[in-house]
């Protein structure tokens, strides 16, 4: 299962929404506020990385 979550684009200039594992971590790495309910500005993009990523792991899933 994955979350979504803000947190600082990988350039740093503004808030991107990040692909979370179950494990809390970001697919790109980059550290998220998971304790924020709500932001004053909602991000409205999304993390390149974590999307590249995401679209590879649908692709691709992981079988267990």
């Amino acid at each position: 299962m994955y979350r979504m979550y803000p947190g600082p684009a990988p350039e740093g200039a503004s808030m991107v929404w990040h692909v979370s594992t179950v494990d809390g971590s970001t697919l790109c790495g980059s550290p998220v506020e998971r304790d924020t309910p709500s932001m004053i500005t909602e991000p409205q993009e999304h993390c390149p990385q974590c999307i590249q990523l995401f679209r590879c792991l649908l692709r691709n899933p992981v079988r267990r």
